[in-house]
């Protein structure tokens, strides 16, 4: 489990990072809207879909990490 959730988290890590530079380099709303801009067939706002279903799994996997590397043998004084 914790081999599928330490890559699950670098390739959505990748991801995130390749969604972010095309969010930045589409022009900025109106103008993608209005000429309805795609960049490798998506849209703007697919492309935002995308970006944040993302980051909601890694945020999940991220938990989930924590919790599998997290040390449940603390002893209290």
């Amino acid at each position: 489990m914790r081999r599928i959730t330490s890559l699950t988290l670098v390739i959505s890590g990748i991801i995130e990072l390749v969604t972010s530079v095309i969010l930045y380099i589409i022009p900025s709303g109106r103008v993608a809207y209005w000429s309805d801009y795609h960049l490798f067939g998506l849209s703007k706002t697919q492309w935002g879909d995308i970006h944040i279903t993302v980051g909601t799994l890694i945020l999940v996997t991220a938990g989930i990490h924590i919790y599998h590397g997290f040390s449940w043998n603390i002893k209290h004084p």
